[in-house]
């Protein structure tokens, strides 16, 4: 084997695990500002596309404005004066620490499935999560 094409392959092992472990900063946010009820910090995570799409136990929303309404509507924010007394006293708890990462060959995407089976999120570069098309 040639160094030229070693160096490709190593570029490209590189550009696999930097891609893995941006998808893993971006799932630790997510959960992080699930925990904390910093929801409007949450749907900025979001990649702000017509077909995002988030499904709870209690509805699918589709949309990026129908994924702000869930979070920050309906579960509220710890920001939002109005919802300190309803939020005080609660923790949510995402099992995430089982993830499966799959990162495309060209790099550029990448596909996580954690312990919670209601998350599934995509990555495409600029640490933005999209759900629904990947």
């Amino acid at each position: 084997m040639t160094e030229e094409k070693i160096r490709e392959q190593l570029e490209h092992k590189l550009l696999k695990l930097e891609a893995q472990e941006a998808c893993r900063n971006l799932m630790g946010r997510y959960s992080y500002y699930g925990t904390a009820f910093r929801n409007k910090e949450t749907v900025e995570l979001w990649a702000k596309r017509e077909d995002d799409k988030l499904v709870m136990p209690f509805g699918k929303f589709v949309g990026w404005e129908a994924v702000r309404h869930c979070y920050v509507d309906l579960h509220g924010d710890r920001n939002n004066p109005d919802d300190i007394d309803e939020l005080r006293g609660l923790m949510m708890i995402h099992l995430m620490n089982t993830e499966i990462i799959e990162v495309a060959a060209d790099g550029k995407r990448c596909l996580v499935v954690t312990g919670d089976r209601n998350c599934t999120a995509a990555w495409q570069g600029k640490g933005r999560m999209v759900l629904g098309k990947i």
